[in-house]
């Protein structure tokens, strides 16, 4: 780990301010105002990557869902998490304040960044982003009226994530609100991920996600995890609400109509990324018995003899060779456009032609190319034993 000298540390000082002063970093001791980056150490040491992705994303989600926050050890991982978050904000607002920080920005070259990038999958973060990282982080805090207006954020957030009561159908809650926020937050915490990782912190092993969008459980048996949601939601169903999905872009959407489909857009989220763990896997895997054999207890009512298979947009080659086909998406790719494309919405109530509507289509029909792979690359090997 690299060592901070006195030299480098911060010039900020525990002071008293007045209370209207809101924006002062007071989650920080004074230790953690003149080192900062001891508060990276920490951050990175509880919580992977991986794992920050995951816990913002179904935070996120929490008021779409029929249970509060029940990730980890439930909701103490979730305030851990917050406090964690406080903490970050307010390391991003002193590296906009206090000169004495400019240390922790310039550890972060592009010689050291860019490897980074290259070797983990950000939600957010751009490659771009690299050549100007301190001035990304400083307009994301501008967006949100400061460290203050954030948090204010994560307090409306703590509230959707430990109540009942504050489950949502779609009717209340504004989501044209809160995904930008969302992309915000977790571009947050990539700038500083990258931050502290070019500073030699050691980065942890996941402990609560497989990927940004899949607990560790769900990522150990893809398999299982794919079919129970082609169990809740009919194969036609699914691509159904897809097409509902991509439609609003020829027809706006009402004030809520976004509300009813972010689940949906969440479990898209969910499918690309199990795509990518079985796309991930060695052929040996799929040569397994047990990989596709499961009981009904496991997975529901899966497939019925009288559902007929449909691949509109497979080719027989494709069709003859699925797995091939499976490793031929961009995954990465497919989940930056899926959230490029609800930001898209949000932004533009009613669009006429334009290149983002182009690339709408094209996203839509590689997401039906992908349901159909999966469904067909399922059904062909599946066994239920009764």
């Amino acid at each position: 780990m690299t060592m901070i000298s006195s030299k480098e540390k911060s010039l900020a000082k525990r002071v008293s301010v007045w209370l209207w002063e809101e924006d002062y970093p007071h989650s920080l001791n004074q230790e953690e105002l003149q080192t900062p980056a001891l508060v990276l150490q920490h951050a990175f040491s509880r919580f992977s990557l991986a794992d920050c992705q995951y816990l913002l994303w179904e935070w996120q989600h929490c008021h779409y869902r029929p249970f509060a926050f029940s990730f980890g050890d439930g909701l103490p991982t979730l305030f851990r998490f917050r406090k964690m978050l406080n903490k970050l904000l307010d390391v991003a607002w002193l590296m906009r304040h206090d000169v004495g920080h400019r240390h922790l920005l310039g550890a972060c070259t592009m010689d050291v960044a860019a490897p980074l990038f290259d070797s983990h999958y950000f939600i957010a973060l751009r490659k771009e982003h690299l050549d100007d990282i301190g001035g990304v982080l400083e307009q994301m805090l501008h967006e949100g009226q400061g460290a203050h207006g954030w948090k204010n954020v994560l307090y409306h957030w703590w509230g959707m994530g430990v109540s009942h009561a504050q489950l949502d159908d779609g009717t209340r809650t504004n989501p044209t609100d809160e995904i930008p926020e969302f992309i915000s937050l977790v571009l947050m915490i990539e700038i500083q991920y990258v931050i502290a990782m070019s500073l030699k912190h050691k980065p942890v092993e996941n402990q609560l996600s497989a990927s940004a969008y899949l607990s560790l459980e769900e990522g150990e048996k893809p398999l299982k995890t794919l079919m129970k949601i082609f169990s809740k939601w009919e194969y036609e169903e699914l691509k159904e609400k897809l097409r509902d999905a991509y439609c609003l872009v020829d027809y706006g959407f009402e004030e809520y109509s976004l509300g009813r489909q972010n689940g949906l857009v969440h479990t898209q989220h969910k499918i690309i990324a199990l795509a990518s763990l079985l796309a991930q896997k060695d052929d040996d895997y799929f040569s397994h018995p047990d990989t596709f054999t499961f009981g009904n207890e496991e997975v529901g009512n899966f497939w019925e003899p009288d559902h007929y298979i449909p691949f509109h947009h497979l080719t027989k080659a494709e069709y003859d060779d699925l797995l091939t086909t499976l490793r031929s998406f961009d995954f990465a790719e497919l989940h930056r456009q899926l959230h490029r494309y609800v930001v898209f919405l949000i932004e533009r109530n009613r669009v006429g032609l334009s290149d983002e509507v182009l690339l709408a289509a094209e996203l839509f029909q590689q997401l039906e190319r992908l349901f159909e792979t999966l469904y067909l690359f399922t059904v062909q090997r599946i066994q239920i034993n009764d």
